[in-house]
């Protein structure tokens, strides 16, 4: 993102009144910002110590548009003074000032009443819009330059306690703790809810520095964003239930954290190191994944208090509807659609994006599927993305290709986001003349959103086109206005107390204890993701007749206080799972999200994988793939660090630690990286051999194996290579535990000794040895098969003129797909020994005209797929499978 300047009302600092007093009090903070217009000389807080006690004339109590709430405040209104009293005579440079007690809750007083807020987050916002270079500078504020001194105020006090700390306070972990500590002591006597106001005065003060950061800025505006919707959530909750304090303080808590962790990034003030720290860009993506968590646990810790001081759940026995009912699915669907307006295709062009949100857990995608099944899409091109909840460049990109191959038929492969934006571009442009309806589910972030779709979306997309979307904070969405495409919004609404009802008893429909029903209800507040959650406990403590189980989950829950309900109902569920179904759900939580749930299932455990169903963790969309819910992946990915490894440079920390390599449970990622190879040698194996469960890596991911592990690997379940390795790391008829397998087939495999567990293998190349194929090792006839294999691949392999030996002794297999084999001349002699066989496939095997005289005996075959074969191939086909495969 490139540089700006902002107006110059956003560096000059009115100064505060002072008297003499000793030099060591003075509040002094950064000093040496460059000036970005003559006004601004004097820029920074430096000779703006707190002031005084104000004279009763100049208090300062918020926006005009609030009452008076003391004879002080009759008159209030913007103040280019803010904590001062009315400017002195005094020249600019006069002595410095100290700050007394009451100086400071006079300061945090200003912002007691929360409603001030509003108009803060208004110019806050304003900052925002220059800042990301959606607006350029236009006017000026006094109200905006004084909430950014008053941010300069409060850091500079806090940099005084913090710039003398010890080295290893410069991390972000002790960075926060330690401002927090700071003005955790600054507030006592005030009530903490007045950190609302200086937060989000540092958030000013750190937006009129944002040009000044280092090339974390990308980072730190959406940190500064995302705390920015915080504060809005803040403000409501407070207004909808003033009583309760404890979790709108720790939100506040937070924000002041932030602010100071942005702070640390600015480059141009060399006063303290509070204000050079380095923090990098991994960090404070993690910080943001804090907030964003942060915001919907309030959400739904809102909703819930809510309904505990106004319940909204009739009695069973009560089927009156109340005055101002919760919107059920049903008609949730109906406003949804009538907000898509299709049939407005006659009548106008216009394209519409209709936005369904509200916060994770509420049920957004539920019923965005719903519309999606119930609407008639028969004169529109359709195609449905799932964005994850933090998408990489490689993600974007794989979406992209998805959304040309749904809707133009067109398997492309791009090289990055730019080319896809232009790809998509283009082919809207030249099909336009019909309309397009793209659902896109969990569209999260405003800048994912941006790189997915073209900048000039609206005048691309065919007329009468609709756009479905989801997404849990409506301003993520406001890119599609400045897109010119009509917006609609839909928030998503708790479930009304029978659909409640009814889907917490969906599984346990002969569960009768009215008093438990009621207070389970009470817990879930309509929330769909807790009713799943604790329904599906309640089933399997009602088929084992455990009540006792039951009364632990209610007791859980009423500690909703002490700690996120979501996070305890999660907790309570995957503590009473087995210590092997932990075990898978944490490997499908960190690596095979929407991989086909069939895989997953071989991978994990076919009994874990059923098992996690049954407790709702897991479940399997439409088409055939493993989903989980945002909430409780993130959950399991957070009981999964250091264990499992996604990324490069996590992968580099555990190599130079033997202690995690010995507990290492998975290595599984695929970013293309353009720095050195990760050497894995004989050692790290060594290590990992007693508890590795997952591997997988491709070339792109820049990890080379060098030696030979000779032990055993007793965990390992998961197993992918890159199809040009030269051999196994590991000796592969000692795997006894795996079950998935995809990667060439080397020298010293045979496949009539596969592992006795494995039930996939996609076998990418075949590695011929001086002595021919690496899998020419034939037992003798008395060996008997030993194999589960149930499904098998050979794909992309160019030389392969034959299958290898030992495919007709697979004798449990049910599925055999060969792809793009262009040279293979001919199938096994005796395939039709393969009795329960029910699926084969051939794609771009033009070599083949003839099948073995044995293919008529497969009695099981079901499904017969040929895609770019030989004509003579299905020509010649026995009438038997013809009839039977519908050929």
């Amino acid at each position: 993102m490139g540089k700006f300047s902002f107006p110059s009302w956003c560096f000059s600092c009115t100064c505060f009144s002072s008297s003499s007093l000793p030099q060591e009090e003075t509040i002094a903070g950064p000093s040496t910002l460059p000036p970005s217009s003559p006004q601004s000389v004097n820029a920074g807080p430096s000779t703006t110590p707190l002031s005084s006690q104000p004279s009763p004339q100049s208090v300062n109590v918020g926006p005009s548009t609030l009452p008076p709430s003391s004879p002080q405040s009759a008159n209030p209104g913007p103040s280019t003074t803010p904590l001062s009293s009315q400017p002195s005579q005094q020249p600019a440079n006069a002595g410095p000032s100290t700050t007394t007690p009451k100086d400071l809750e006079t300061f945090l007083h200003k912002f007691n009443d929360v409603r001030q807020l509003h108009d803060l987050i208004k110019f806050v916002e304003h900052l925002l819009k220059i800042a990301s270079g959606e607006k350029k500078e236009e006017g000026s504020s006094s109200e905006v330059n004084s909430y950014i001194q008053d941010g300069q105020t409060l850091l500079a006090f806090v940099d005084k306690h913090i710039g003398k700390l010890p080295q290893e306070k410069d991390s972000i972990d002790g960075l926060g703790a330690e401002t927090q500590k700071v003005l955790t002591d600054l507030l006592k006597g005030a009530g903490k809810i007045h950190w609302v106001g200086a937060a989000l005065s540092m958030v000013g003060f750190a937006l009129a520095r944002y040009n000044e950061m280092s090339n974390n800025q990308r980072e730190c505006l959406e940190i500064l964003k995302a705390m920015v919707n915080l504060g809005k959530q803040i403000v409501e909750l407070n207004e909808q239930i003033p009583e309760q304090k404890q979790k709108l303080n720790e939100a506040v808590e937070c924000i002041v954290v932030g602010c100071s962790i942005c702070t640390s990034q600015f480059t141009a003030a060399k006063t303290y190191r509070f204000l050079t720290a380095s923090v990098n860009a991994q960090s404070l993506k993690a910080f943001q994944e804090r907030i964003d968590r942060l915001y919907n646990d309030l959400q739904l810790w809102g909703i819930i208090q809510i309904n505990k001081e106004q319940p909204k759940f009739a009695p069973p026995s009560q089927d009156h509807i109340e005055d101002k009912p919760a919107v059920g699915i049903d008609s949730a669907r109906e406003e949804v659609i009538r907000l898509l307006d299709l049939s407005a295709q006659h009548t106008s062009p216009q394209a519409v994006v209709v936005v369904v949100h509200g916060f994770g857990g509420i049920g957004k995608t539920t019923l965005a599927d719903n519309v999606y099944k119930k609407i008639d899409l028969q004169s529109y091109k359709q195609c449905r993305i799932h964005m994850l909840q933090h998408c990489t460049e490689n993600d974007l990109k794989s979406l992209q290709e998805q959304i040309l191959n749904d809707l133009f038929k067109q398997k492309l492969m791009l090289r990055d986001c730019d080319e896809g934006r232009g790809m998509i571009c283009s082919y809207f442009r030249n099909n336009s003349n019909q309309p397009l309806f793209l659902y896109i589910d969990n569209g999260l972030q405003r800048e994912d959103l941006k790189k997915l779709l073209p900048a000039n979306l609206g005048s691309c997309l065919p007329p009468n086109s609709r756009i479905l979307l989801t997404t849990r904070n409506l301003r993520e969405t406001d890119i599609f206005v400045s897109w010119k495409i009509e917006r609609q919004a839909y928030a998503v609404s708790p479930l009304p107390s029978p659909e409640a009802r009814n889907l917490l008893l969906t599984n346990a429909s002969e569960y009768n204890d009215e008093r438990n029903i009621k207070k389970l209800l009470k817990l879930c507040g309509g929330v769909p993701l807790l009713l799943d959650l604790i329904g599906s406990q309640l089933a399997i403590s009602t088929k084992n007749a455990n009540n006792i189980e039951i009364l632990e989950m209610i007791r859980e829950g009423e500690k909703v206080e002490d700690e996120d309900i979501t996070d305890r109902m999660v907790d309570f569920v995957y503590h009473r799972l087995s210590p092997r179904v932990k075990e898978a759900f944490l490997d499908i939580a960190s690596f095979f999200y929407k991989r086909p749930s069939v895989h997953v299932a071989y991978s994990v455990g076919e009994q874990e994988f059923r098992a996690l169903e049954e407790a709702s963790f897991v479940k399997t969309d439409e088409r055939g793939r493993v989903i989980v819910h945002d909430i409780v992946r993130a959950r399991g990915r957070k009981m999964s660090e250091g264990s499992r490894i996604t990324d490069r440079e996590s992968l580099l920390e555990c190599l130079k630690d033997e202690e995690k390599l010995r507990n290492l449970k998975g290595i599984y990622f695929y970013e293309p990286s353009e720095q050195p190879p990760i050497e894995i040698n004989e050692y790290h194996l060594n290590c990992m051999s007693n508890s590795l469960r997952i591997l997988f890596y491709t070339k792109a991911s820049q990890i080379t194996l060098t030696g030979k592990c000779h032990k055993p690997f007793k965990q390992l379940r998961y197993l992918t290579l890159p199809s040009d390795i030269p051999d196994l790391p590991m000796e592969f008829e000692k795997l006894e535990h795996l079950f998935f397998y995809d990667g060439p087939l080397t020298q010293g495999m045979s496949l009539y000794e596969l592992p006795p567990t494995l039930r996939y293998m996609c076998i990418t190349n075949i590695i011929s040895s001086e002595n021919g194929v690496a899998n020419s090792k034939i037992p003798s006839k008395d060996t008997p098969p030993n194999s589960s294999l149930g499904e098998l691949w050979f794909l992309s392999i160019p030389t392969m003129e034959r299958l290898p030996d030992g495919v007709e002794k697979l004798t449990k297999l049910e599925i055999l797909r060969i792809y793009d084999c262009p040279k293979l001349m001919e199938l096994p002699s005796k395939i039709g020994d393969l009795s329960n066989l029910e699926k084969i496939g051939l794609v771009e095997c033009r070599g083949l005209e003839e099948w073995p005289s044995s293919f008529g005996n497969l009695s099981k075959l079901k499904t017969l797929s040929l895609a770019g074969c030989s004509p003579k191939l299905k020509e010649s086909l026995p009438h038997n499978i013809k009839e039977k495969c519908n050929i």
